[in-house]
């Protein structure tokens, strides 16, 4: 089951969910907060869709938004 994190910022894309869980408990610093560990992680997932960086317009990434002052995460992926 997905976390509520999850579900907040990849509630377009589900089937994430779980990735993004697995990739949190792995890969989350400490050191950094919350906002951008989540941003780091959803950079990797799009990472991960995009596949080689050198095949042009094979990208189905967007940009990661996280805006201070609101609990608004936009997601692209």
């Amino acid at each position: 089951m997905p976390s509520s994190t999850a579900k907040k910022v990849l509630a377009n894309n589900p089937q994430k969910q779980e990735r993004f869980d697995k990739l949190m408990a792995s890969e989350y610093d400490p050191t950094m907060s919350m906002d951008s560990n989540i941003s780091m992680i959803l950079r990797m997932l799009r990472d991960e869709d995009m596949g080689p960086k050198s095949i042009p317009g094979k990208s189905t990434g967007g940009e990661i938004e996280i805006k201070k002052g609101g609990d608004y995460i936009k997601d692209l992926l």
